[in-house]
């Protein structure tokens, strides 16, 4: 019954802001482009269908490890960089 409506509820958490409190790939993207995200609603059912993780660095560490392009972690806050400190 409730599936048959036009913004079916789901089992996702929501929170205010439109971010979820936790990270999921984005396989909408080409992998070598891709990163991941928080923003809410899903862009899938529930949350069990995607892997989830605590954190941005997690997802991409997670995801996209084998990623050469590094675009996954060029997306956080503070990316790494080929540079010493």
């Amino acid at each position: 019954c409730l599936s048959m409506l036009p913004s079916p509820p789901t089992t996702s958490p929501t929170t205010s802001g439109g971010m979820a409190d936790f990270w999921y790939p984005d396989y909408d993207t080409a992998w070598p482009v891709a990163g991941c995200s928080n923003k809410l609603p899903l862009p899938y059912k529930n949350k069990g269908d995607r892997p989830n993780y605590s954190s941005q660095l997690a997802c991409c560490k997670g995801a996209y490890g084998g990623q050469v392009s590094g675009k996954c972690l060029s997306q956080l806050d503070s990316p790494p960089t080929t540079s010493p400190t």
